[in-house]
């Protein structure tokens, strides 16, 4: 059981420490720009807090995104504590292979000037 709290536990550190204003997007450590998922923690944020045109401006699939992976990942770590099986069901690849594919997708458009251009990094 211990195993699987800490496997949680690595899973849930780096939403928890982007929440903290700490960047860990590896793209804007060493690249200096945005990557695919740049403003997805901080557009669901402001999504929370009620500002849809803040969460919009930050990622315009962050509405879609982040509770499809709190979902996905939900229920992929309860089925983890409940048989110890970690492999990812075919239905889970399938979810996680579309959700990069439309972050591929709007990631390329917005480094064309699409909704409102790259994600300034910080």
């Amino acid at each position: 059981m211990v195993r699987r709290l800490l496997w949680l536990a690595f899973w849930a550190a780096p939403p928890a420490v982007a929440a903290f204003g700490i960047s860990v997007c590896p793209s804007a450590l060493i690249l200096g720009t945005s990557c695919p998922g740049c403003g997805l923690t901080r557009a669901l944020k402001l999504l929370v807090a009620g500002d849809v045109a803040g969460s919009y401006a930050l990622h315009p699939v962050g509405w879609l995104v982040a509770p499809a992976l709190v979902v996905m990942f939900g229920i992929y770590g309860l089925r983890y504590l409940r048989t110890g099986d970690s492999s990812m069901p075919r239905w889970g690849r399938v979810v996680l292979g579309a959700i990069v594919i439309l972050l591929l997708i709007v990631w390329l458009a917005r480094l064309g000037g699409a909704f409102g251009g790259a994600v300034v990094v910080s």
